[in-house]
């Protein structure tokens, strides 16, 4: 969603680059195209946190269990739950407080050909294999909703140690799913709809944006008196155009009467 995001920015902004161009063209037309595009990723970009937000939090649900069965269900889930042979460590695991918290770490290989030397023919290729150290942590929280049912809350905290922040990504999804699969079929909370994340745009952005109406304004205020007195001019070009003429209308006809006398004068 954030690469869709840099890709329509640029877009919009080459697009609003070119429609501004004839409009404020000694103006800051470069500068309100990249706040065009700059909204536009931001858009996709908030719409990537708020699903980041909603997969590390995901919304609460009700269970038809009992509140042993479904922390049962989740401890299950956990205790079976292995990644190259590293299982969940639990720092917390009390029914009575209705809360588990755990942790599993793993290793990712990544294995890539380097190569160096000090010429075209003095090259050497070498197999390098880079070790990353990944950490997942979860905790949940079961409220007893009373008919043999339970509020269940998620929350994950991923620690990445490669570039790649996702890459725990896959672990949280199957987790997550067999979770679900045990705990059965579960029903959206009205009541938590307000912990759907709609981050702002940032403040950076509002005052850029400010300054960039504010030179669109001046900008096209500029190019309004600029053709205005580009106008005037040609106006008065014009009106002395016709004034010169009408000058040389009334030199002609003064010759045309001079002309007409003499030959009177001469008989002509």
């Amino acid at each position: 969603m954030a690469i869709v995001g840099v890709i329509l920015g640029i877009g919009a902004m080459i697009v609003v680059d070119q429609l501004l161009k004839p409009l404020i063209p000694s103006g800051p037309h470069f500068l309100i195209a990249c706040v065009a595009g700059a909204w536009v990723a931001w858009y996709f970009f908030r719409q990537h946190k708020e699903d980041r937000f909603n997969k590390l939090r995901p919304r609460k649900k009700k269970y038809r269990l009992s509140l042993p069965k479904a922390f049962k269900a989740v401890t299950d889930v956990l205790d079976l739950n292995t990644i190259q042979s590293q299982r969940w460590s639990y720092l917390a695991r009390d029914p009575g407080e209705r809360h588990i918290k755990a942790q599993i770490t793993w290793t990712e290989k990544n294995t890539r050909i380097d190569g160096h030397g000090t010429g075209p023919t003095n090259i050497s290729v070498t197999t390098v294999t880079d070790t990353f150290q990944h950490s997942l942590q979860i905790e949940v929280w079961f409220q007893d909703a009373g008919e043999d049912a339970t509020i269940v809350t998620v929350e994950w905290t991923p620690t990445v140690g490669t570039m790649n922040p996702f890459a725990c990504d896959e672990v949280i999804t199957s987790t997550m799913n067999a979770i679900i699969a045990n705990l059965g079929e579960g029903e959206d909370l009205e009541s938590d709809r307000p912990r759907t994340h709609k981050p702002g745009p940032p403040l950076v952005l509002l005052i850029i944006t400010g300054l960039a109406m504010l030179s669109f304004t001046t900008g096209i205020n500029s190019t309004i008196d600029e053709r205005r007195q580009n106008y005037d001019k040609e106006k008065q070009r014009n009106a002395d155009q016709i004034s010169e003429f009408k000058e040389r209308v009334k030199r002609g006809e003064a010759e045309i009467a001079e002309w007409q006398a003499f030959k009177r004068r001469r008989g002509l």
